[in-house]
């Protein structure tokens, strides 16, 4: 697991050998950037060094508009409102010699630099596509925010908000609300699902709703950490898609989750 989730190692994973990157750790996982994950912390899979990761058949992966796909190992064989199932096979077909990530916090994909592209080298290049995640702002401790989105393409879109919260927490497109949820506990920067509708391309007006308090217990409480809120397009998962080193300069500058050199 890459999210910090005690009863998720410990408990709910306990028959399946797990671990987690910042809790029930028995092994050393490094960032790329050569730290490791203090308890408590989780991390995207594309910030974990590509070594560390494929030591796992397994990956157990928090859903969210800037969630990274995993490696192409990895296949999808499971998903549920708050969290997926990757898993590669035993004896994997193709060797990841090199693992470009791209994105950042608020965005699973980026824009391909072309020089670190060209350097990859590998027999055949594979690449991944995740879509926009389209921000909402932050929500409000009590009350309504309003805020106009471009949306880029026809699809159903997903609504979500991150952090936790004690109240009633809903999201509304054009005037319908697409979904709420009432005290949801999560650490920072970690989304929840309140629903998904069919949009079309062009602008909407998106409303995030907040009410605190009411007879229930805690939920006069305040949020420790709440927001922000974003849109994203229900991702497909198609094939990840391959290209030759020779037409590597054909993935340069577009918006991409991913490049990997492979053999």
């Amino acid at each position: 697991m890459t999210t910090y989730e005690p009863y998720g190692a410990r408990h709910f994973l306990r028959r399946l050998d797990p671990e987690g990157a910042s809790e029930l750790r028995r092994r050393f996982d490094y960032l790329t950037d050569g730290t490791m994950l203090d308890k408590g912390e989780s991390a995207d899979i594309d910030r974990i060094r590509l070594d560390q990761v494929l030591v796992y058949r397994t990956l157990v992966l928090r859903r969210g508009p800037a969630t990274s796909r995993p490696p192409s190992p990895y296949r999808l064989v499971w998903s549920g409102r708050y969290y997926e199932v990757w898993q590669r096979r035993e004896r994997p077909t193709r060797t990841v010699e090199r693992h470009l990530p791209l994105g950042d916090a608020s965005q699973a994909a980026g824009a391909a630099p072309c020089s670190q592209v060209e350097g990859l080298g590998g027999t055949s290049l594979v690449y991944a596509t995740r879509p926009e995640a389209i921000s909402l702002g932050t929500p409000p401790l009590d009350g309504t925010v309003s805020t106009r989105v471009s949306v880029p393409a026809d699809g159903v879109y997903t609504a979500w908000i991150a952090g936790d919260w004690f109240g009633d927490a809903s999201v509304a497109i054009d005037g319908r609300t697409v979904g709420s949820r009432r005290e949801e506990l999560n650490w920072p920067g970690l989304y929840t699902d309140l629903g998904s509708t069919p949009l079309a391309v062009g602008e909407h007006d998106v409303e995030i709703r907040y009410k605190p308090g009411g007879w229930r217990p805690g939920s006069g409480g305040k949020p420790f950490a709440f927001g922000p809120g974003a849109l994203s397009l229900v991702d497909k998962r198609e094939p990840v898609s391959s290209a030759r080193p020779v037409n590597a300069l054909s993935l340069c500058g577009k918006r991409l989750d991913w490049v990997e050199a492979v053999r």
